[in-house]
């Protein structure tokens, strides 16, 4: 269907045609800088570029943030350890 519709649209109704299947949800643009590639909602990543749906390569992911809970246990685990190894623990 939406192969039909842009081949259907001349040139100056494509992004029109493109911008409603955008706003259906039955496209997403690739937010890379380089690419805007108009990918399906079954496609993972996008088949202009290989990046993920927000422009960023798949290596680029940024690990979740650690609950602070976590810090102050690390915080703990930390000063035994310097405490057993017998030195003073760094600050920062």
């Amino acid at each position: 269907m939406i192969e039909k519709a842009l081949r259907a649209a001349d040139e100056r109704q494509e992004e029109v045609v493109r911008e409603v299947f955008r706003a259906a949800g039955l496209l997403w643009q690739c937010k890379g800088s380089d690419c805007r590639f108009d990918n399906t909602p079954s496609q993972q990543l996008c088949a202009g570029c290989g990046r993920q749906r927000n422009g960023h390569r798949v290596d680029d992911e940024i690990p979740p943030s650690a609950h602070p809970d976590d810090f102050e246990n690390l915080h703990a685990e930390l000063k035994d350890h310097f405490a057993h190894v017998g030195r003073d623990s760094p600050t920062r």
